[in-house]
């Protein structure tokens, strides 16, 4: 199934973010809930804190896509 355009554009700037060690994105709240939903849970590891925002990372498969985008 191919992405949206929003979801594509999500994934690009994902992947243009600062990222720590692990390659985990650090997000806020209003991106949890307005952005992420949009793109592929299959591309994307999210992990939530108890203020709503947390922290986003491309998996494997994510990973491999990026390279193609």
């Amino acid at each position: 199934m191919p992405m949206s355009d929003k979801a594509m554009s999500v994934f690009r700037l994902l992947n243009r973010s600062p990222k720590d060690a692990d390659g985990w994105v650090k997000t806020s709240a209003q991106i949890m809930s307005a952005v992420i939903p949009h793109l592929p849970h299959e591309l994307i590891d999210v992990e939530r804190n108890e203020s709503g925002g947390g922290r986003v990372r491309l998996t494997d498969k994510g990973n491999t896509l990026k390279d193609y985008i």
